[in-house]
C-alpha cells in the first residue's frame, strides 16, 4: 500500500509540473528553482534521476556509468575508418571469438591439397614392376591416403588421356607412394611409361574401396596447428580540473581528447595486426612478461614479387591473381591493401592502368575500394595510408577476410580512473584498452607483394 501511494504521489507531482509548464503558469526555470530550494522533494525521484541540471555525458557517466558503453568496438569504427581499414573490416565484417588464454591456436591448413609434385624423376626400370605397383616419390605425402586416385598432368596413357593410377601403399617417412597404373600399356594396361620427369604435377582423385572395406584411414595433416598471442593495447587521456573549468576559445574537452586517443590507438593496433612479431618477452624494467601478437605479413603464404625498375605488366598482374585465387580454400573476393608507390606503379602499364581507371568503386563499411574483376576472382584495392610509415610504400598485402578471425581476451572498453580519491592529482582520467590477436587461416589465401631487392 505504501509503495502504491509513493508512485501515485510521484506521478501526481510530475503531471502537476508538466501541466503547469505547458499551461504557461510556471517556467522550466521556476521548476528547477523549486527543487533547488526544496531538496527533500527530489526524494520522490528514483535513483539515477537527474533534477535541476542538463543531462550531459558527464552526468550520465556519474549516474549511469555503463550507459554510454554498450558496444564501444562498433562505435570507434566510425572514427576515420579508412585510416585503419583492416581494423575496421575485422570489427564490422570479420569473425570474432572469445579466448580465455593469452595464447590461442588455430589450424593453418584445414584442407588437403588437391595437387602435388613428383620429388624426383620416375624411371620404370628402377621403380617397381606392374604386378606390385610402381613407387613414386612426392613432395607432400600428407596430401595422400591409401586407396586415393592419382592423375599425372601432361602424361598420356594408352587411351590418349592423362595417366591415372591407384595408390595401394604409402611410406610417409620416405615420401613414397606405391601406385597401380590404370591406363598404361601392356595387356592389362598396368605398365607405366619408361620415365616421368621430376616436378611433374599430380592431382588427387577420389578413393576406391573394396566390397569388404568397412573403414578408411583417418586423415591427419601437417602442420597440425598454428598459434598467436593476444596483445594488450592501452591508451590514457586525462584533463585537469582547472583545464576543464577554464574558459576556452574553442569547446575542447576530455571527450574530444578521447576521440583523438581512440584514433591513435586504432592506428597502433592496425600496425601491430599488419607487421607485429609474435613473441613472449620478459621486460627487465617492469619485471614482468609481455605477449606480443604476430601480424598478417608474417602469416601470408604467397610471396608475390616484381622488378621495381620495370612496369607491372598485365602478365605479371594476371599471374598474381592466378596464384592468389587458385589451389587454395579461399573465397572469390580478396582485399588488397597497397602502398603509395605500388599504387602509382600500377598505372605504368596501359592494360593494368586501364583496369584501375575503369574499375568500379565499392564502399564497404565506410571504406572506398577500387573493385577489379579478374578471370580468377574479384580484387578489392585500397591505398593503405599507414604503409608509408613502415617502409611499405612499394609493398602490398592481400587478405582473404573470410579466413581472418579476431580472438578477443578483453573487449574494447573505457575505464574511468579515480585520481582524486587516491590523492594522485586533481584530474579526470580515462583508460581505453583492448586485448586481442588475429588468426590467419589457410596461409595460401593471403599474399605479400614486394619488390625484388
Amino acid at each position: 500500500m505504501k509503495k502504491s501511494l509513493f508512485f501515485k504521489s510521484f506521478a501526481l507531482l510530475v503531471l502537476t509540473f508538466v501541466g503547469a509548464v505547458v499551461a504557461g503558469i510556471v517556467s522550466p526555470a521556476e521548476v528547477i528553482a523549486f527543487f533547488t530550494l526544496n531538496p527533500e522533494a527530489t526524494l520522490l525521484f528514483p535513483a539515477g534521476a537527474v533534477a535541476g541540471q542538463t543531462v550531459t555525458t558527464e552526468v550520465a557517466d556519474d549516474k549511469s556509468p555503463n550507459l554510454l558503453r554498450p558496444d564501444i568496438s562498433d562505435r570507434i569504427t566510425k572514427i576515420m575508418p579508412s585510416s585503419a581499414p583492416l581494423d575496421t573490416m575485422i570489427r564490422l565484417a570479420g569473425a570474432h571469438e572469445k579466448t580465455t588464454a593469452l595464447t590461442f591456436k588455430f589450424y593453418s591448413a584445414e584442407l588437403r591439397s588437391f595437387m602435388d609434385e613428383l620429388d624426383q624423376e620416375f624411371v620404370e626400370a628402377t621403380h617397381g614392376s606392374a604386378a606390385g605397383g610402381y613407387v613414386f616419390k612426392v613432395n607432400n605425402p600428407q596430401t595422400w591416403q591409401v586407396d586415393d586416385g592419382i592423375l599425372f598432368h601432361g602424361i598420356l596413357g594408352s587411351d590418349g588421356h592423362e595417366l591415372v593410377g591407384h595408390i595401394i601403399k604409402k611410406n610417409t617417412s620416405d615420401k613414397e607412394l606405391t601406385v597401380i597404373i590404370l591406363n598404361g600399356t601392356g595387356p592389362d594396361t598396368n605398365v607405366a611409361p619408361d620415365s616421368i620427369p621430376d616436378e611433374t604435377k599430380v592431382g588427387r582423385l577420389g578413393n576406391a574401396k573394396s566390397e569388404l572395406d568397412a573403414k578408411t584411414d583417418p586423415y591427419g595433416h601437417l602442420p597440425l596447428d598454428e598459434y598467436n598471442y593476444v596483445q594488450a593495447h592501452m591508451a590514457q587521456v586525462q584533463e585537469s580540473l582547472w583545464q576543464k573549468a577554464h574558459s576556452k576559445e574553442v569547446n575542447w574537452d576530455i571527450r574530444d581528447m578521447q576521440v583523438m586517443s581512440i584514433f591513435d590507438l586504432r592506428c597502433q593496433m592496425e600496425a601491430t595486426s599488419l607487421f607485429g612479431v609474435r613473441k613472449k618477452i620478459f621486460d627487465p624494467e617492469g619485471e614482468d612478461w609481455k605477449y606480443l601478437s604476430g601480424g598478417a605479413a608474417r602469416y601470408s603464404g604467397h610471396a608475390l614479387s616484381y622488378d621495381p625498375t620495370d612496369p607491372i605488366t598485365n602478365v605479371i598482374f594476371t599471374n598474381w591473381t592466378k596464384k592468389l585465387f587458385t589451389h587454395n580454400a579461399g573465397s572469390d573476393t580478396r582485399y588488397a591493401f597497397i602502398g603509395s608507390d605500388l599504387m602509382e606503379k600500377f598505372a605504368e602499364d596501359p592494360i593494368v592502368g586501364k583496369f584501375m581507371d575503369a574499375a568500379s568503386t565499392e564502399v564497404v563499411f565506410g571504406i572506398t575500394y577500387r573493385k577489379i574483376e579478374t578471370n580468377f576472382g574479384i580484387l578489392m584495392l585500397k591505398h593503405h595510408p599507414l604503409f608509408d610509415y613502415y617502409g611499405w610504400a612499394k609493398n602490398g598485402l592481400v587478405l582473404d577476410l573470410n579466413n581472418v578471425r579476431k580472438r578477443v581476451f578483453e573487449p574494447m572498453r573505457v575505464r574511468k580512473l579515480d585520481l582524486m580519491s587516491s590523492g594522485e592529482k586533481k584530474a579526470n582520467a580515462y583508460v581505453l584498452e583492448e586485448t586481442f590477436g588475429l588468426e590467419f587461416r589457410y596461409p595460401d589465401t593471403h599474399g605479400v607483394i614486394a619488390p625484388i631487392l
